[in-house]
Parts: structure tokens; sequence; C-alpha cells
């Protein structure tokens, strides 16, 4: 997937389905009051599961040589209080390989197959702007650990060599 699709989609994501959830199905309106929130009350725990794919774009430099991968995480988060609260979250993607060109060091073009594991480990900290608010921002930061292994494999095009 390119970078601009990737971008029409968040988008349309943020004019369409977001304000969306501001509508009730009966159509009535929303009260303007303050929506008590139990996700942050302090001592409350959360525990999410994540599910995805891995896209490599231009900005991580793999959608030359890499194809769409899977994703998964995990993530707990302890809320201090009404605004932090501190967790840890891990995750893992991989890049699936695609055929791509590059040039050997005898300038002989290469078919290469390149791929990516990558596992990340972190302790978070979320404070959060208006937890009692209908979308509720946030921001998120953590420092860890990540796990990269890339392997690739890969053949001359006819007509060209390579040395070992």
């Amino acid at each position: 997937m390119k970078i601009p699709n990737l971008m029409k989609i968040t988008l349309a994501f943020f004019l369409v389905i977001a304000p969306l959830s501001l509508v009730r199905a009966d159509d009535s309106p929303i009260p303007a009051e303050p929506v008590a929130s139990e996700t942050y009350l302090p001592g409350s725990q959360r525990l999410s599961f994540e599910m995805g794919a891995g896209i490599p774009t231009g900005v991580n430099n793999f959608s030359e040589s890499e194809k769409l991968g899977p994703m998964g995480g995990i993530q707990y988060l302890y809320s201090v209080d009404e605004f932090w609260g501190v967790g840890v979250q891990a995750d893992y993607f991989q890049f699936a390989a695609k055929d791509h060109a590059i040039m050997s060091d005898t300038g002989g073009q290469v078919n290469a197959r390149s791929k990516d594991k990558v596992a990340t480990v972190e302790v978070m900290g979320r404070y959060t702007f208006l937890p009692n608010a209908r979308f509720v921002p946030y921001l998120h930061s953590g420092i860890g650990l990540t796990y990269f292994r890339q392997t690739a494999d890969g053949e001359p095009f006819p007509g060209s060599t390579w040395t070992d």
C-alpha cells in the first residue's frame, strides 16, 4: 500500500466514520454534559489485544522490498489517576518477502527476497487530556527494546554473476 492511499483512508476515517460515532441510532441529540468514564478511574486496569498488518511504506523504507505481513500485540495499562496511566506493551510483526532487483558488488543484477521480523517490548506512560470526553485524546510514550531480524536470499538474473 502506498502512502497516499494510507493518508486517504486515514482522512476518510476522521471525516466520515469518526463523526458518525457522535450520532445515536434513534436520532436523539447527544447530551452536552460529560460522561463519567469507568476506564480512567484510579486503580482501574485494562488489557488489550492487538491484531493487524505490518504495512511497508516509503517512510520505513520497506515499500520496494517487502509486502504486507501479520502484526499482533498485547498491552496492559494501569490508571494511576484520572489522567495518568502506566503499563507495558509487546508487539510482533513481520513483512513478507517480495522479489526486488539489487546491484551486486560486481555490477550485476540480483533478484533478492528480504523478510523482516520485528518484536518490541516497552514500558509506557499515558497522559489522557480529556478523560470524560466522548472522543478521548491522549499522549502515549515509552522506552523499550526492539528485536529486528532480516533475512535475504536471491539469485543473479540471467547474464549476471556475483562473487562470494
